[in-house]
C-alpha cells in the first residue's frame, strides 16, 4: 500500500509493512531489526514494529 501521509500507518507494523513505509526492501527492514537499530516485538516467527519505534529510528519525534 502507498501511504501518502504517515497518519494512515498502522500503529503496529509487520516486516512487508514496514519495509513499504520505509522503502526498503525486507532484507533491509529485517536486518535493521536483527541489528537493533529498530526496536520490535517478535510474536511467535513474526516480528512486528510500532509506528513510535519508526519514528524514533528516523530521529523524529512522536510529540
Amino acid at each position: 500500500m502507498d501511504y501518502t501521509d504517515f497518519s494512515q500507518v498502522p500503529i503496529i507494523l509487520n516486516v512487508t509493512q514496514l519495509a513499504e513505509v520505509l522503502h526498503i526492501s525486507k532484507n533491509t527492514a529485517y536486518d535493521l531489526i536483527h541489528s537493533n537499530r529498530i526496536e520490535a516485538v517478535e510474536v511467535g516467527h513474526q516480528y512486528r514494529v510500532s509506528k513510535e519505534a519508526v519514528l524514533k529510528f528516523l530521529g523524529v519525534s512522536a510529540a
